[in-house]
């Protein structure tokens, strides 16, 4: 919050961008500070070719695996969801989605920074197989 006044209050993203939201606005809706989080979450669908369930199993099971090599930051013990799932079914495409907590505040440079490794690594899982 960068002002609050009778009328409006003034708000700063995490893009530095400032917001000005008329207060009755505010006064009808719930918000999170999430600067103030420990954890951050990444979550990521990813489209594949469709050419036989083994390759979309191998995928997912190479994901789990480079995904927690590459960044130790990622939790992974079961107190916090760690989900890479083949999620649906195309006519010619499987999409697994990755959805994971990192043990880092959300909004910061460190965040951002494992955000990239994840994303690579998910990447360069994934090029094995023809993505879309």
């Amino acid at each position: 919050v960068e002002y609050a006044g009778p009328l409006h209050t003034l708000l700063r993203g995490e893009d530095e961008i400032l917001l000005k939201i008329p207060n009755l606005v505010l006064q009808n809706s719930s918000f999170s500070n999430l600067s103030l989080g420990t954890t951050s979450q990444v979550k990521q669908d990813v489209h594949i070719d469709y050419s036989g369930s083994d390759k979309v199993i191998n995928l997912v099971e190479k994901l789990k695996h480079d995904i927690i090599a590459s960044c130790p930051k990622v939790i992974s013990d079961g107190s916090k969801p760690f989900r890479v799932h083949w999620t649906s079914l195309g006519k010619q495409s499987a999409t697994i989605s990755v959805s994971l907590v990192l043990d880092v505040p959300p909004c910061s440079e460190e965040y951002y920074d494992l955000q990239q490794v994840v994303l690579t690594t998910i990447a360069n899982a994934a090029g094995t197989c023809k993505t879309q």
